[in-house]
């Protein structure tokens, strides 16, 4: 099958019908793709690239993903349950939920035990990768060093908000 290169996104159950459909190329242009996009039966082969511009596939098999490169070597294991593009160079997978980001050789640079709750997208004028942790906001450099941490204030419900559905407001 073929998709478009202006396609930007392909949602849940885009091609669930398609049961006879065994593979599928993804163009890079696509950015988001929903898991549940396709039969469990079809092997996806999403186009990504590394920052040298050379492609790559993140494939799917029966829910799991991995990536080979364009003469089909297989360089992360199709064993995680996520992984997507971060960034030029890089990508995430997560691990029991927590996120970690990988470059194109399979190198981890920022390991899935560091108790993240979000890592961004690498921005490449920076250099860095924004991540949130626990009442944290911070950065990582593209070694994986955490080079900022700043402590973010959770808003506190005020007592003087008046309910206008209580019991003691009048109508």
């Amino acid at each position: 099958a073929s998709i478009a290169n202006t396609v930007n996104s392909i949602d849940m159950y885009a091609f669930v019908g398609c049961n006879k459909l065994k593979s599928v190329i993804i163009p890079k242009s696509v950015r988001k793709l929903d898991p549940l996009a396709f039969a469990s039966s079809t092997t996806i082969y999403w186009t990504v690239e590394d920052s040298k511009h050379l492609n790559y596939f993140i494939v799917i098999q029966n829910g799991k993903k991995g990536l080979i490169n364009a003469t089909g070597k297989e360089i992360v294991p199709i064993e995680l349950d996520i992984l997507e593009p971060a960034g030029t160079g890089y990508l995430r997978y997560y691990v029991n939920r927590s996120p970690g980001i990988m470059n194109f050789a399979g190198k981890i640079i920022i390991p899935t035990d560091r108790g993240y709750t979000m890592i961004g997208d690498f921005i490449s004028f920076t250099k860095r990768f924004p991540y949130e942790m626990d009442g944290y906001k911070g950065e990582c450099n593209h070694l994986g060093q955490q080079v900022s941490k700043i402590k973010v204030a959770t808003p506190k419900p005020s007592s003087s908000c008046v309910c206008p559905y209580s019991s003691s407001s009048s109508s």
